[in-house]
């Protein structure tokens, strides 16, 4: 065998963790210099959340089907890479485009 891996296909069951998924995400933003000093509480609220969704816990209360902490994660990771990307969605560009058209007709009949 070369060494190399086959290409995945949609058939193949990948598990990994929210924790192992958001480590990967905070490296590549890291090395893209997105990252700052100032980012490093809303870092640990993230983690702290992944780490909650990862496991089971009587003791601490934790599921993984706890919809509020779901919430509370997807929110947190929204937030933060929302800071950085100041891109419109196509609605928005639409809707901007759309507002600022000269208006449709006659404005000699008003």
């Amino acid at each position: 065998m070369s060494g190399k891996s086959r290409p995945r296909s949609p058939d193949d069951e990948v598990t990994t963790t929210n924790t192992a998924a958001l480590t990967l995400t905070l490296e590549a933003l890291l090395e893209l210099g997105r990252i700052n000093q100032i980012d490093l509480a809303q870092v640990q609220t993230m983690k702290s959340l992944a780490h909650y969704l990862d496991v089971e816990c009587e003791e601490c209360g934790a599921t993984r089907g706890d919809a509020a902490m779901w919430r509370q994660y997807r929110e947190a990771l929204s937030d933060f890479l929302g800071d950085d990307n100041q891109s419109d969605s196509v609605i928005e560009t639409a809707l901007k485009a759309f507002n600022s058209a000269t208006p449709v007709g006659d404005a000699t009949s008003t």
